[in-house]
Order: C-alpha cells, then sequence, then structure tokens
C-alpha cells in the first residue's frame, strides 16, 4: 500500500506530539503525589515549628504543651465503637489507614512532649529516631525537635486527591488540543513544505510526455528552494540538448543532402545518356564523395572525444617545436593569400605529454580557421607562454571578427557564426567542436574573445602538470 509522503509527515508531527504528551504526563503523573506529600510535609512541619516556638517563647516550659498541641491538631483516628471521624489534612483517610500517621516533638533532652509511636509523653526517645528530625532554636539556644510521620510519607487525602485528579484532568485536556493542533499544523505545514516536490513531481511527469521544458517557480530559500533551482537547471540543459539534437539532424541531413544530390543527378543523367561521364565529371563526384566521407569522419571524431573511447598516442612533445611545425606548415598558404603569419615563442617553453599529431590537428583548424576568415594584407599570430600551471597558446587573427552574441555558440556543433563564416566551401561547421574535444581529451581547454570587428583570438590552455 503506497503511502503519500504528506500522510507520511502528518503521522510523523502526530506521533513526536503523542509521545511528547505521552511522556509529560506519565511524568506528572508519577511525580505530582510525590511532590505534593513533600510539600504538605514541609508545611506542616514548618506550621508546627512556628507553634513550638510561640508556646515556649510564652511559656518558658512545656507544661500544658500536650493539651495546646492537641487542641490545634486533634486525633482523626477511628476509636472503638466510633461513628465519626475527625478529619485533617496531615494525616491520611482513616478508611484507607486508620493508625495515624503523627509527627514526634522532643525537647532538647530527648523527651517525649506528644505520643509518638510506642513512647508515651515524658519518655526518653533515643537519638536512632532523629535521623531526619528538624531542631527547633529560640535565640540561638536549641528547645526541641519535630520528627517526621512514622510512616513512608503521608497519604494524600481526599482534598488533596481532589486536587491531582484536577491536575490529570488538565493535563489530558492540554493533551487533546496539543495532539489536535499537531495534526491541524501538520496538515498545514506538510502542504506547505511538500509544495514545491508537488510541482516537480508535475514537471517531471510532463517531460516525460515529451514537454522538456519545464520550469517550476523557487519561492523557499531552503533545501527544497536548492532543489527547484536545480530541477530548472536540469529542465532547461534537457531542453537545449534536445534542441541541439534535432538541429544536429537537421544540420547532418542538410550538409549530406548536397554532395548526394549533385552525385545522384550526374548518374540518372548519365543513365538516360543525357551526358557522359566524363573525367571532369567524375572528378568532380569524387569531391563530393570526398565531402561526405570527411564529414562521416568527423561524426565519428566527435562522437569518440564524446565518449572518451578515442585512442591517444600520448608522447613527450616540445611545444617550441609543436609551433614551429605549424607555422612551417601554413607559411606557403598564407604567402599564397597574402598574408602575414608571425610566430612568436617565448621561451622557456616546456615540453608536455600530449598527442602530438592530434595537437596538430588542433592548432591546423585554429590557424586554417583563421586563414578563411583573414582578408589580404592581414595578419595571423602565433603565441605561446608558459609559467607554473600552464601553457598557454593564442591563435589572433584579424578577420572579421565574431559579434558577441554569438560567441557562446562557437564551439557547438554545425554552427557558422555569420554569413561571411559560413560560405566556405567544405567548410562542415565541426572543426571548432572538433578541436575543444581533442583538448579535452588531454587536459586542455579552449576560449575565443573579439570586438566582433577587428578579428579574434583563440586561447588554447594546456597544464604544465598533466
Amino acid at each position: 500500500m503506497r503511502f503519500q509522503l504528506r500522510h507520511q509527515l502528518t503521522a510523523t508531527y502526530l506521533l513526536v506530539s503523542l509521545i511528547t504528551a505521552g511522556v509529560t504526563y506519565a511524568w506528572v503523573v508519577l511525580t505530582s503525589e510525590h511532590r505534593l506529600n513533600e510539600l504538605t510535609l514541609e508545611y506542616q512541619t514548618r506550621e508546627m515549628q512556628q507553634e513550638v516556638i510561640a508556646w515556649y517563647k510564652a511559656e518558658q516550659s512545656w507544661e500544658g504543651f500536650e493539651a495546646y498541641f492537641k487542641e490545634l491538631h486533634p486525633p482523626h483516628f477511628k476509636k472503638p465503637n466510633s461513628t465519626t471521624v475527625n478529619k485533617h489534612p496531615l494525616y491520611s483517610d482513616p478508611k484507607e489507614d486508620p493508625r495515624p500517621k503523627r509527627h514526634g516533638i522532643v525537647t532538647a533532652e530527648n523527651i517525649a512532649l506528644i505520643s509518638y509511636l510506642r513512647f508515651k509523653k515524658g519518655e526518653f526517645i533515643p537519638p536512632a529516631y532523629f535521623d531526619q528530625s528538624e531542631p527547633i532554636y529560640l535565640d540561638g539556644k536549641l528547645i526541641a525537635r519535630i520528627i517526621p510521620p512514622e510512616a513512608t510519607g503521608l497519604s494524600i487525602n481526599s482534598r488533596n486527591r481532589v486536587f491531582l485528579d484536577n491536575i490529570h484532568n488538565i493535563l489530558m485536556f492540554a493533551i487533546f488540543v496539543g495532539v489536535i493542533t499537531s495534526l491541524l499544523l501538520g496538515v498545514i505545514l506538510s502542504r506547505w513544505l511538500l509544495k514545491p516536490l508537488e510541482q516537480i513531481h508535475q514537471a517531471i511527469s510532463s517531460m516525460a510526455k515529451g514537454r522538456l521544458k519545464q520550469k517550476v517557480k523557487v519561492k523557499a530559500s531552503n533545501e527544497l528552494g536548492e532543489l527547484a533551482s536545480g530541477f530548472n537547471s536540469m529542465s532547461s540543459n534537457i531542453a537545449k540538448a534536445d534542441q541541439k539534437k534535432r538541429q544536429l539532424t537537421a544540420d547532418i541531413t542538410h550538409d549530406l543532402n548536397t554532395p548526394i544530390q549533385v552525385i545522384s543527378g550526374y548518374i540518372e543523367m548519365a543513365q538516360h545518356g543525357a551526358i557522359e561521364l566524363d573525367e571532369k565529371r567524375l572528378s568532380l563526384i569524387a569531391s563530393e564523395l570526398g565531402l561526405i566521407e570527411r564529414l562521416v569522419k568527423d561524426m565519428n571524431l566527435l562522437a569518440k572525444t564524446d565518449t572518451k573511447t578515442l585512442k591517444l598516442d600520448i608522447t613527450q612533445v616540445s611545444i617550441s617545436e609543436l609551433m614551429t611545425s605549424v607555422h612551417h606548415r601554413f607559411e606557403p598558404r598564407c604567402h599564397a593569400k597574402v598574408i602575414s603569419l608571425d610566430l612568436d615563442l617565448v621561451e622557456p617553453l616546456p615540453t608536455l605529454d600530449l598527442d602530438r599529431n592530434r595537437m596538430l590537428q588542433v592548432l591546423g583548424n585554429l590557424v586554417d580557421n583563421a586563414i578563411r576568415h583573414t582578408p589580404k594584407q592581414g595578419l595571423i599570430s602565433l603565441t605561446a607562454t608558459a609559467n607554473e600551471a600552464y601553457c598557454e597558446i593564442k591563435v589572433t587573427d584579424t578577420g572579421c571578427g565574431i559579434e558577441a552574441d554569438q560567441l557562446p555558440y562557437i564551439f557547438d556543433r554545425f554552427y557558422r557564426a555569420e554569413s561571411s563564416r559560413s560560405g566556405d566551401e567544405g567548410n562542415s561547421g565541426l572543426g571548432l567542436s572538433i578541436t575543444k574535444g581533442l583538448l579535452e581529451m588531454q587536459g586542455g581547454e579552449i576560449s575565443v574573445s573579439s570586438d566582433g570587428l577587428s578579428g579574434s583570438e583563440f586561447t588554447v590552455r594546456l597544464p604544465v602538470g598533466n
């Protein structure tokens, strides 16, 4: 049987309330009678002390004290053939115990002033009975002692029992009100606390039905608020990933469609005898097939970098030698386009554990991209510096630049920044995505900056301690 979390929270509040109320009630019940006995005994003892002091201060002797005390504290226990009972708050109900539980009063010389246990007035009481006695002083002189009742405490008489019963009734009413209040608060608080979770559950259900872009309101600043914010971020990322997947499919279809149409057009015309597949046309078909092959290889390379399954040939690579090789490789091409290619190596540069061929591919993609977007008389700079933490390689051009709103997407697959950067023949839009993937597999990272007017700058960072 499935219980909702709201009901579980409400039950938890109710259980905690019941346990707290039960413990409180048990503690009060178990201790109130004993504590009331102590207070009653203490009160009566203090009252007797005042009576003894008042008598002795006035009479300066104990002659006649017993009659005085009996008048103040008449005996209550049932005598033979007695039909009435004289009750006193100090003593027990005679129906419960016909034997009185009385204090004892002795002089400083331990002589009983009233009957106590088996001792009668005027008899000597041994000090063994004085363990918990209360001494009575007058002007600093010990004049008497009060001995507590002989039984183990006083029983509660009917009036005190009524008092305790009232306490129990009040406690039961308070527990009832507390439980009802806890139940109501549990229902209200559980609704309030679980509202974000309910919203997230509804949003997840919508995502399961295909509506990926969901957002829940974040009102709380606690863990539930953080959960809601995290869900919103996750939902947004999933929606973006789905959009990128759809865009990727469309881009692949578009990039494959053009060469396939060209090839199928020539073949169809040749089959109908409209044209003859001479060497020029066959060369064109081969070129279109090359575009398809390169696109498939690029996609396969990206898939391997995504899954981290690309095998790397890691060796000791000198950054100076790597940069020099890239410069020599592209210098003739830049010379043909009347573009200056500068190389600036700030020595000393480290030797790092890298895949040399893949790094040549990374830097080749960046330089090739710079050449395609740099006009004649332009400048491309290759710079390498290093510190204790990382080695930094920069490829800077004086081309058309990249708009600021396009910079966050420049490394996305099939993304072409602008018309001037998207019309290059043979450019699949995967070069920068491949560059980023290859760098990340080797522990590096890449970033780009541009003012949108006077060129762009790509920065590669490789950790020195990789």
